[in-house]
């Protein structure tokens, strides 16, 4: 671990800490491109204590001073007053997380910084007052990409500033098993992970630029010094290639799925992920698994392993729970212990759904010395 990562914080990490103080100070992420620095935030209304507030987004490279307040005459007082926009006057009149997006002195002019510094020091927006509940948190690249820049050290002594962590390869995997992530993207992603076990250890695709002093040395991240790579593999990016598998994968051609994917995750990823896809391609059908476990193909090699495993994941329910555990029987040990540690994952949204099946207490009952360190 390099010395900086010891205070860098996770996803998690940094929910907890917007919860503990984003009522009272503004919170404000920085990390790397596409790493989903708002994620964080957006994690708040999972959170019963935050059910009840609502997203608001302002996208600051898009903003105006009068996109925030505007003066306005008030007959009545004999005065002007700064009211807010419609957007930010919600985040007065009641609960709402308000997210600055890309707040960022290198992207915006200096007076919308100066408009927005009032909502995060003062929760004040013009002559409002915020609503007690109403959370605020900014959002900005890390300055060594080259593609931001630092506050004043006025400015930021407003605010808590904290790093956000780029995800470890199984850590990221266990977020796409519960949101539609592509088995191949996970399969991928997971044959890349380090050998450590450690969720939160990054192998190529998630290393951060900091740790590769040669760009030549990881052609998938982004890297200030790489000339002309624009395209690459992020969290982000990953999440897109995994949308333009779902809906073309056996629609569209090679070359045509192979340039969408270049156009997403670069030149050198996307020739990678087309030869794992290719690998893994000769896979049973789920529908073959349902209808006879005992026949349907087991795959040969550990990607093509992995991938029925993470296809399994992202959609069984109960109703072929047994099924299932039949066929699984019939791969290696890893495998099972694969799946049942995806189950068995916090984050996993059918836990409770497919643990409390009579097979799958079954396999535990019978390998329960796999899980003997978890004690």
């Amino acid at each position: 671990m390099q010395a900086r990562d010891l205070y860098t914080l996770n996803h998690d990490q940094i929910a907890d800490l917007i919860a503990a103080v984003g009522k009272q100070r503004c919170v404000s992420i920085r990390g790397l491109t596409g790493t989903g620095k708002t994620t964080s935030v957006q994690r708040l209304i999972e959170r019963p204590e935050f059910a009840n507030h609502k997203v608001i987004t302002a996208h600051c490279t898009l903003l105006d001073v009068g996109d925030i307040v505007m003066p306005m005459p008030n007959r009545e007082r004999g005065c002007v007053e700064m009211l807010p926009n419609e957007m930010f006057a919600e985040a007065c009149e009641s609960p709402c997380i308000l997210i600055l997006d890309e707040n960022d002195p290198a992207k915006i002019p200096q007076p919308v910084i100066k408009a927005l510094l009032p909502i995060e020091y003062d929760r004040m927006v013009g002559t409002r007052k915020l609503h007690p509940d109403t959370v605020v948190v900014d959002t900005r690249n890390v300055q060594e990409e080259g593609i931001g820049a630092d506050f004043a050290a006025h400015e930021s002594s407003r605010k808590v500033e904290v790093e956000l962590r780029k995800p470890g390869n199984m850590a990221w995997v266990t977020w796409g098993i519960s949101n539609g992530i592509h088995p191949a993207i996970l399969g991928w992603v997971r044959d890349d992970a380090p050998p450590s076990g450690d969720d939160s250890d990054c192998g190529q695709l998630f290393k951060d630029f900091r740790d590769v002093p040669n760009p030549d040395d990881n052609l998938f991240i982004h890297h200030p010094q790489a000339v002309g790579r624009t395209n690459f593999v992020s969290p982000r990016t990953l999440h897109a290639a995994s949308d333009i598998l779902h809906a073309g994968l056996g629609v569209l051609d090679t070359k045509t799925l192979t340039a969408a994917l270049i156009g997403t995750i670069g030149d050198y990823a996307a020739k990678q992920l087309q030869a794992f896809i290719d690998m893994a391609a000769d896979l049973p059908a789920l529908e073959a698994i349902r209808n006879d476990p005992k026949t349907a193909k087991v795959p040969v090699g550990a990607a093509a392993t992995c991938m029925v495993v993470y296809k399994a994941l992202a959609t069984i329910d109960a109703s072929w729970v047994d099924q299932w555990m039949e066929y699984m029987e019939r791969l290696d040990a890893s495998a099972q212990g694969l799946f049942v540690n995806g189950v068995r994952s916090d984050k996993f949204d059918r836990k409770s759904q497919i643990m409390n099946t009579k097979s799958f207490g079954s396999w535990c009952v019978k390998n329960q010395h796999l899980f003997a360190a978890d004690k």
